[in-house]
């Protein structure tokens, strides 16, 4: 994937108005409604995006909790 942005919210439709206001820009957006699944497509799927939008107060693991542990994986 080229281009490829990564949209994390739990708010459906904030996430489905990022995707269209991205793919209307020439991206090809993939979402995550929370940041456990982020980090599952983040893990599974290395190098794939080129950014991430995510939003900091989400179930299960927040934004920050998921910025944290992208950077014990990257150091670690």
């Amino acid at each position: 994937m080229g281009r490829c942005i990564l949209v994390v919210d739990d708010d459906q439709a904030l996430r489905a108005l990022l995707q269209q206001a991205l793919q209307s820009e020439g991206y090809e957006v993939d979402t995550a409604s929370d940041g456990q699944f982020a980090w599952e497509k983040l893990t599974q799927q290395p190098g794939t995006y080129e950014a991430v939008i995510l939003d900091l107060q989400m179930p299960r693991m927040d934004g920050l909790r998921l910025i944290r542990v992208l950077r014990q994986q990257e150091a670690g």
